[in-house]
């Protein structure tokens, strides 16, 4: 895992569609944002560059989320621009039939939708992710 990505206090992020919160995050390349999800730091989410989550996968720690991001980047990264039209667009649901095993992906998304795990669980479930 690449740990040299700037943390950042502040960055804004939306608790759901019109209401936001200020938390801190890692900033992963240029869309994405592994940030603490709570004012308790009891889970991590990844966010995209407009503040909304990207899936509703929640994560245990920073390194989960930093991986998971890392992910999405290596498989959606060409689809993140979809964003600059619809800050909110679903870019793995929109995606599944395009990519390879975007089906899978968003199946696994999808078991884990506002659960709190690691990323040996996303692992698991699918055994061709490399760390």
């Amino acid at each position: 895992m690449k740990m040299d990505y700037p943390l950042v206090r502040g960055i804004k992020i939306y608790t759901n569609r019109v209401m936001f919160t200020k938390t801190t995050g890692y900033v992963i390349g240029d869309w994405l944002v592994a940030g603490i999800t709570d004012s308790r730091c009891e889970s991590f989410k990844v966010y995209n560059c407009y503040g909304y989550p990207v899936t509703n996968v929640k994560f245990i720690d920073f390194s989960s989320a930093i991986k998971f991001a890392e992910l999405l980047i290596d498989r959606y990264e060409y689809y993140f621009m979809l964003w600059n039209e619809n800050e909110q667009a679903d870019v793995p649901g929109l995606t599944r039939y395009t990519i390879p095993n975007g089906l899978k992906l968003y199946d696994i998304f999808q078991k884990f939708d506002n659960q709190i795990i690691s990323y040996t669980d996303i692992e698991n479930e699918y055994l061709g992710f490399s760390s």
